[in-house]
């Protein structure tokens, strides 16, 4: 014990100005990533948060366990036994987020080189659009972290734990988010060229299957089939908001111009290695690029498309970037070597200044509070109503800031108003919205078809949804 803590103390005096600059830059990608604490959640995150209330507090009022995955839920619900507030999740989350360069690092320097790692770590810890999704209480974000863990561990595949290690770790990451399961077939893959033996891979098999078996027993035994979260959830949102090549339109707006360079610089070393036949490392950048592209893929072919979505890319291809920029290095002089490292400095200060101005505007707490929150408050406090909501809009939210029995009302056509007792069998409380009756097609019922039936009497309005008192009677 005395020799593990004289070997850590030399080497944090040997390496104590690199140690500073590490912790630093930590603590700035982590507060850009923090900052600002929203106290008001939306759609998505507040599901999130429900799920945990439902393991920290034993609701029963609305859940969407089906097809969402549970991993976040439950990290929320195990941050809650030492601070039961919305403070301490975002906190949780800007850390495990802020682990992203930390590995993304490692990674680079495991399989090319220090310099490699510094520029792709850097480089994610500062693109703006990961650094804004980091900040969410989403999966997208915190399940880039998992994948590069999963993919760090495969890379010490000599070593039966670090395998393992890597299994469990990959299925953590399908907990977090479903679509990492395509990890599963690059990592396999990346096993495979790399020559390791089939008995060795099941170690890595088993590591998947030892976290993701208990979830599949569970959800065999709820909903009676163990696969219908991969079954529902790619397909429930099935509008089609944007176009085919939606991602590659926004390819640069999402991780950067500078990311674009990148690539093209690693085109060209990859052009030099395959006519230098570089086998060792030629494998290597087409598991990266396979990487890319099965999951441009598969993003490419669902309905629904927002740019978050595309985030499980980030860690191949900020080490492509990172590698298609030491390119770069590697053809000057070594005396102008330091001016690209200023200029690359300048650039991300360049990146981080927006996020900086936008938390000195709002503040290290955003108090914003929204009208969903107005209208729980109003309702447990005001009304100390405990009856059932039914409404169309924002129900998941609704659910989470009143925790009170919440019921999504559907089909939103002209057929709804013969469903009402039927979809409606007992009385409760209708919350509208305005503006959602502004687009075409518009969802029914609308707020002057109720207002001419008997069953519903108008109670109020906040923000821009109005509230209905309802008898099925």
């Amino acid at each position: 014990m005395k020799k593990i803590f004289s070997d850590l103390k030399k080497f944090v005096l040997e390496y104590k100005h690199i140690i500073l600059i590490f912790v630093l830059i930590f603590i700035i990608a982590f507060s850009l990533r923090l900052f600002p604490i929203r106290i008001s959640n939306w759609w998505d995150e507040t599901v999130y948060l429900q799920h945990a209330e439902v393991f920290f507090s034993g609701r029963t009022n609305y859940d969407e366990f089906s097809f969402r995955p549970p991993l976040l839920s439950i990290l929320f619900y195990i941050t809650y036994f030492i601070w039961h507030h919305i403070f301490a999740v975002s906190i949780l989350v800007a850390f495990i987020n802020t682990l992203t360069p930390v590995f993304i690092f490692l990674i680079g320097k495991k399989l090319y080189s220090n310099r490699v790692g510094v520029i792709a770590g850097l480089l994610s810890a500062f693109v703006p659009f990961i650094v804004r999704n980091s900040n969410y209480l989403l999966t997208d974000a915190p399940v880039i972290t998992f994948m590069a863990i999963a993919f760090y561990f495969s890379l010490y595949k000599d070593k039966n734990i670090y395998l393992f290690l890597s299994g469990v770790f990959c299925s953590l990451a399908i907990l977090m988010k479903f679509t990492a399961v395509l990890l599963v077939p690059i990592i396999f893959l990346f096993l495979l060229l790399n020559q390791v033996k089939i008995k060795r891979l099941l170690i890595f098999i088993f590591g998947v299957l030892l976290v993701l078996t208990p979830y599949f027993i569970w959800m065999q035994l709820i909903y009676g089939d163990f696969l219908i979260p991969f079954k529902i959830g790619p397909s429930f949102v099935a509008d089609k908001n944007e176009p085919t090549l939606f991602y590659f339109y926004k390819f640069s707006e999402t991780f950067t111009e500078l990311a674009v360079i990148g690539l093209i610089l690693w085109v060209l070393r990859f052009g030099y290695l395959v006519k230098k036949r570089n086998w060792s490392k030629i494998k290597v950048e087409v598991i990266l690029l396979l990487w890319i592209i099965l999951f441009f893929f598969y993003m490419t072919k669902t309905n629904h498309k927002e740019l978050r979505y595309i985030l499980p890319i980030t860690v191949p291809l900020m080490l492509m970037v990172g590698n298609g920029l030491d390119f770069v290095f590697n053809l000057i002089k070594k005396q102008w070597i330091i001016y690209l490292w200023i200029i690359f400095i300048i650039y991300l200060i360049f990146l981080s200044y927006p996020r900086i101005q936008y938390i000195k505007e709002v503040g290290l707490v955003d108090k914003y509070v929204s009208d969903e929150m107005i209208i729980a408050d109003y309702l447990n406090n005001e009304m100390n109503y405990t009856g059932i909501i039914y409404t169309n809009q924002r129900w998941p939210v609704f659910a989470y800031y009143t925790g009170l029995k919440t019921i999504q009302v559907y089909p939103y056509d002209e057929r709804i108003y013969e469903l009402i007792p039927e979809k409606m069998p007992k009385k409760g409380i209708w919350i509208g919205q305005y503006s959602a009756e502004r687009f075409t097609p518009f969802k029914q019922p609308t707020f002057n078809r109720l207002l001419d039936d008997k069953r519903f009497k108008f109670n109020k309005d906040i923000g821009d949804f109005y509230i209905f008192e309802y008898n099925s009677n």
